[in-house]
């Protein structure tokens, strides 16, 4: 993939900018249920 098309599938266009923002909100929200789900399993292991 060159440069160009990258850019281009990447503008900043509102539609991308939104798109992205929703990709990283839920990665954000499965990464921090991740963690809860392992301190919790942790925490069993301990007690």
């Amino acid at each position: 993939m060159t440069n160009k098309n990258y850019t281009k599938v990447f503008s900043a266009s509102p539609q991308n900018t939104f798109y992205q923002n929703k990709m990283l909100k839920l990665y954000i929200d499965v990464s921090y249920i991740k963690s809860k789900r392992l301190l919790n399993y942790n925490n069993k292991l301990l007690s």
